[in-house]
């Protein structure tokens, strides 16, 4: 089995056929902790048959285009699965989070995916408005102290995965709090003339920049 953890994808993906936000096409594979924030946009092509050329478009899902005997614990998508067709092509299983279960059952638990964003219903994940989907209270039971972060300037304010976190320029400091891990914004230190402000670095005085 294939194990695949902390991983995500942004940006947009392209295809005709087995098209995925993070997976395009997956089987007997185990994904934990990972995400797309992808869209998915169709580009004219074809798939070959016992018939030929067939034209139309398939398994496209804003996690995994098309998967068999996957378990997915602890995953999300928030991207586009396609809008109209392309031309009067068809579109055939087009899923918010996992397209076609092609080969075997597939094991989804504790995952989602924005309904708003992907235009699309799913069976599998658990849909979430976009608003719902940037409220850390809807990933209930995952690791947002050691594993994962939210905050509103961060990933379009999607959750994301803290080894990819980049700090703003400039003084940051950051504390493990019950929620996971938050930035302070202000510190104080207490001086000989009462409370001040701390700032780059620097204690904020009467006189000054200290």
């Amino acid at each position: 089995m294939i194990n695949i953890e902390e991983c995500y994808s942004t940006g947009t993906v392209q295809g005709a056929s087995n098209v995925g936000g993070l997976i395009g096409f997956l089987y007997n594979a185990r994904v934990v902790n990972s995400y797309s924030t992808s869209n998915l946009d169709e580009t004219l092509g074809w798939r070959t048959t016992l018939w030929g050329r067939e034209y139309m478009f398939r398994y496209f899902g804003g996690f995994a285009g098309s998967s068999g005997g996957l378990e997915v614990i602890n995953c999300y998508s928030a991207g586009k699965v396609a809008g109209v067709p392309y031309g009067n092509y068809t579109q055939v299983e087009y899923k918010g989070f996992l397209g076609a279960d092609t080969y075997a059952y597939n094991d989804v638990s504790s995952s989602y995916f924005d309904i708003d964003k992907a235009g699309r219903t799913d069976s599998f994940a658990t849909a979430k408005s976009t608003q719902e989907m940037k409220q850390q209270i809807t990933f209930n039971g995952w690791n947002f102290i050691n594993i994962w972060g939210i905050e509103s300037g961060f990933n379009d304010g999607y959750p994301f995965l803290l080894f990819s976190y980049t700090p703003t320029e400039g003084l940051n400091i950051f504390v493990i709090t019950d929620t996971g891990l938050k930035q302070i914004a202000e510190i104080f230190v207490i001086t000989d003339t009462g409370l001040k402000m701390v700032s780059g670095g620097n204690i904020i005085s009467d006189v000054g920049l200290k």
